[in-house]
Formats: C-alpha cells, structure tokens, sequence
C-alpha cells in the first residue's frame, strides 16, 4: 500500500489562515484584561489561544514562536494558581 507522503506547505498554509484569526483574537483578549486585571474569561480565553498557537508551532517546528506562546501560558498559568494581579506592564509586553 502506497503512502502518501505530507506537504507541509499545506499545513503551513493552514496554520497562516488559522493565525490570522487567533493573532486578532489574542489581541482583543489582552486589551480586554487591560481593562480589567482580574478578568478570569480573558485570561482563559488568552490561554486558549495561545496554547492553540503553541501546538501548531510545535508542530511546524517554529521553535522561536513556540516559545513565545509557551511564555505567555507559563506567564498567565502562574497568574491564575496565584491570587496576583496581572499589571499594565505585563498586558503592554503582550500586546508587543
């Protein structure tokens, strides 16, 4: 039985279309917490994002952007096991 070899050109192509959706989506979310600092549904919802964009990275060997995804959910994981507050500095370094 032949197998089909995988072209990752589509997978890449996939994970631009997919990017371009979330990078808006993680944007709206962190200017969200910028208003409040304590939103569980933004934290969440950045969390989700980026653990989704981490995947795909990890998965299309984009170390470089995997990593960053990673930092952002070590980041706000550690906010959300502790009862601090997420500061402007921080949501500004997202934002970047």
């Amino acid at each position: 039985m032949p197998t089909k070899k995988m072209d990752m050109g589509d997978f890449s192509e996939d994970f631009l279309d997919e990017a371009y959706d979330l990078i808006p989506k993680l944007e709206r979310s962190v200017l969200e917490l910028e208003k409040d600092l304590t939103s569980k549904d933004s934290i969440e919802g950045i969390l989700r994002t980026a653990h989704t964009l981490k995947g795909t990275c990890g998965f299309l060997d984009l170390t470089e952007a995997k990593e960053i995804f990673q930092a952002i959910e070590f980041f706000l994981k550690t906010y959300q096991r502790e009862p601090t507050k997420v500061t402007l500095l921080f949501t500004h370094h997202l934002l970047q």
